[in-house]
């Protein structure tokens, strides 16, 4: 049964000085310094939901409120029926320029059976905080930059052939959020870069393992309020913390698409497909070991 890794992070937003003529100083007098520019700041803002399950980097400004209610799907239909639905529950602010912060919750539930006629259960339950520090702006720099910093935990109910129980992990995402204006109000481009730390413990016995993602995504403007995209998304795991011992890959690609359907609400839907993969010493052309065959997102998102 496939148990997935949390992953989440850090990053921010920022507002930069105008100067007025009224501040303009009299004639001799000592010279005015220049406007401050923050870094963050964006004429153009983008959700950051705009690519899909790649996350652009843009971020929640200073003292104000956004939130998300999200709806994540995975099955696996081959070799085995397996179904998970996880609803998680988001709230942002940006505490100073270029910061934001993000406490969330979620509960998952997953149903497994093979062609044996063995089936399973497992439900997690838990939460997190993600850091976001926004260090380069697209209309300053050319490209977007956020660095990203996912604290999670929670805890794992089970059952199935190998009897009941219950875990607990303690997730630790660093991520790299990189987009860029392709094509001016038409096009974008965005790239990401993560890397989870997962430390689990079963009746005692402490695991750890990693995982490296990269993801990549287009995302079109087709009418002043909709967008539609493309993305890819590559992952290995292994065991052990720190890339210890290389276990499985796997390749996935989906569309998505945003429709902002006015200035406070966002909804955003994006599905991808393994591919590609493979479960190190084992035949196949996927690894549904480490994931799962296909995933579906929906999130509604909210500015208050």
């Amino acid at each position: 049964m496939i148990k997935s890794l949390v992953c989440v992070g850090f990053a921010a937003f920022t507002l930069s000085g105008v100067a007025f003529a009224a501040d303009l100083p009299a004639r001799n007098g000592p010279p005015v310094p220049p406007p401050v520019l923050a870094s963050c700041l964006e004429n153009n803002t983008l959700a950051t939901d705009v690519f899909g399950f790649t996350v652009g980097s843009d971020v929640t400004d200073v003292g104000a409120w956004g939130g998300t209610l999200t709806a994540n799907g995975n099955f696996t239909a081959r070799g085995q029926r397996l179904t998970g639905v996880t609803g998680v529950a988001q709230v942002a602010t940006g505490l100073f320029r270029c910061f934001e912060v993000g406490p969330y919750a979620y509960l998952n539930g997953t149903s497994a059976k093979d062609k044996a006629g063995i089936s399973g259960n497992s439900s997690f339950y838990g939460g997190g905080v993600e850091f976001k520090y926004k260090v380069l702006g697209r209309d300053v720099h050319g490209v977007g930059a956020t660095l990203d910093l996912d604290l999670s935990g929670n805890g794992n109910r089970f059952s199935g052939l190998l009897g009941a129980g219950n875990d607990s992990a303690f997730n630790v995402a660093a991520r790299l959020f990189l987009d860029r204006e392709l094509v001016k109000d038409k096009l974008y481009g965005a790239i990401n870069l993560e890397h989870i730390s997962t430390y689990s413990s079963r009746t005692g016995v402490l695991v750890d393992g990693s995982q490296f993602n990269i993801r990549a995504a287009v995302s079109a403007k087709v009418l002043p309020n909709f967008f539609v995209g493309a993305e890819a998304w590559y992952s290995r795991t292994y065991l052990g913390a720190g890339y210890r011992t290389y276990l499985g890959d796997g390749f996935f690609i989906g569309p998505n698409a945003l429709w902002a359907i006015n200035d406070k609400w966002t909804l955003n839907a994006a599905y991808q497909v393994q591919v590609a993969g493979k479960l190190r010493l084992a035949p196949g052309n996927l690894n549904l070991a480490h994931y799962n065959q296909h995933y579906a997102r929906i999130k509604l998102g909210y500015a208050f």
